[in-house]
């Protein structure tokens, strides 16, 4: 795709801040813009990488939770 800023809302090389409704919920993310041509837009893919998460069993004193790391989905 060609590089079109000229007059156009992305410019390729730059991060924008996204905004996307999924459900009921409002995601949020950075990207930057790999290719544009209105009205198509290409973020920039980015590696997997590990996230904390904590995973918790039960309610109950004496439960014990764990903490592993994850990937995040592409």
């Amino acid at each position: 795709m060609p590089d079109s800023t000229a007059g156009g809302m992305f410019q390729v090389g730059k991060s924008y801040e996204f905004r996307m409704i999924e459900g009921d919920d409002e995601v949020v993310f950075l990207g930057d813009v790999e290719a544009y041509e209105h009205p198509l837009l290409k973020i920039r893919d980015v590696p997997e990488r590990p996230i904390p998460i904590r995973l918790m069993h039960g309610d109950a004193p004496g439960e014990q939770s764990v903490q592993a790391p994850q990937m995040v989905p592409r």
